[in-house]
This record gives C-alpha cells, structure tokens and sequence, in this order.
C-alpha cells in the first residue's frame, strides 16, 4: 500500500518536530481528488526494496540535514 499526502505530511511533522503549515481550500474541477505515494512501482521496475521504514528514513535525512547547518 501507499500513503497519502496528508499521512506523509504528519509523518513529517512527527520526524522534524516542527509541523509544516497546512492550507487547504476548496478543491477545484481540475484537481487530482487524491494522491498516495507508492513505491511498488519502483521495486518492480528496479528491484529496489526500501532499507529502512519511512518513519526511520524520514528522521535519518532530518538528522543529516541539521548537521549541514
């Protein structure tokens, strides 16, 4: 399965620490009516299996990031 934006937005929030500002306002005709992230076509295309879960991978590139600074 996948997950949707607004999961992986908390899944952000909950890696930095800092929850990112939301908008949301009426959907328009033109807008996608939903949005979920899924690697399975990656792992198929190129037999990539992720190495970490996304909760971890997400924390370990917030951590690098703030050791850049």
């Amino acid at each position: 399965g996948g997950i949707t934006l607004d999961a992986l937005i908390d899944a952000v929030d909950q890696a930095t620490g800092m929850p990112l500002q939301r908008l949301y306002r009426p959907a328009r005709r033109v807008d996608i009516q939903q949005i979920v992230a899924d690697s399975t076509n990656a792992q198929d295309a190129y037999c990539w299996l992720p190495a970490v879960p996304l909760q971890e991978g997400l924390r370990r590139t917030w951590q690098w990031f703030q050791s850049q600074e």
